[in-house]
């Protein structure tokens, strides 16, 4: 049985704003979003910004719950067409963990003690329905 869950999808384009390029396109961020029943939301996007010199993609996955607490997120960055990094978080009402893989520091691992949790903050998320 299929479960009806809210979902939106857009696009952010990114422009210049220096007096010679003003709104030449930068970038371009695509983004989805699903509510859960229980009010769980996961938010996905791609981005990228391409200029003469640099081209940076960037994939990435956030999990907040309910009451809108991040839960585990993941991120991976190439620069020019090489990998240059990625990271997996995951949050507990205590802790943040993160592991991460990067081209210039090689494997990186740290635990933070979250002093007072604050809720997750974005624009796009406010978008959802429900």
């Amino acid at each position: 049985m299929t479960r009806e869950r809210a979902r939106l999808t857009g696009r952010i384009d990114y422009l210049y704003d220096t007096p010679e390029l003003r709104g030449t396109k930068l970038g371009q961020e695509t983004f989805s979003m699903n509510r859960f029943e229980d009010g769980r939301l996961t938010q996905r996007a791609f981005c990228r910004i391409a200029r003469p010199g640099l081209d940076v993609e960037r994939d990435s996955v956030i999990a907040v719950d309910a009451d809108w607490q991040p839960t585990d997120a993941y991120v991976r960055i190439e620069t020019d067409g090489h990998f240059t990094g990625s990271a997996r978080y995951a949050f507990t009402p205590s802790h943040a963990l993160c592991t991460a893989e990067t081209s210039g520091e090689g494997q990186v691992i740290y635990q933070r003690e979250i002093m007072a949790r604050s809720r997750f903050a974005d624009t796009r998320l406010s978008a959802m329905p429900g």
